[in-house]
């Protein structure tokens, strides 16, 4: 299966989300680049669907969130590291750094999907009262 019927597949998937600019974006993308690439080998895994299938929960990211903005490296990074598979990578879990990124996005009501629950990157306001749980 090639990237560039990914990147169709996807730009399809993206304009029948509402995200017009965004699918022109991702299908122009070079289909020998890395984004397209990781996109590639992210269907790849899930048996190459058609239409286009967000591989993880997160790509509601890409319903909800890339219509309310115009196209720029930075987002798509955010999206590759969540709907791509960078080369070797067995599992297409998020960094660190987008998963902090996700997580203050939550925080401040511009993501729309729940918090992991048991997960505290933030000392709770009862922990400023001075008591310490450690």
């Amino acid at each position: 299966m090639s990237a560039v019927l990914t990147l169709r597949r996807m730009g399809a998937y993206l304009r029948a989300h509402g995200a017009d600019d965004w699918a022109a974006y991702i299908e122009a993308l070079p289909p020998d680049g890395e984004e397209a690439l990781a996109f590639a080998r992210s269907q790849a895994e899930l048996g190459h669907p058609d239409p286009f299938r967000p591989r993880t929960e997160r790509g509601r990211f890409m319903r909800k969130q890339l219509p309310g903005f115009a196209p720029n490296e930075r987002a798509l990074a955010v999206l590759v590291s969540l709907e791509g598979l960078r080369e070797g990578e067995e599992t297409g879990f998020a960094s660190e750094l987008v998963e902090a990124a996700m997580a203050r996005a939550q925080r401040e009501n511009r993501v729309m999907e729940p918090v992991e629950s048991g997960r505290r990157d933030f000392r709770s306001e009862s922990d400023d009262s001075g008591s310490s749980r450690e």
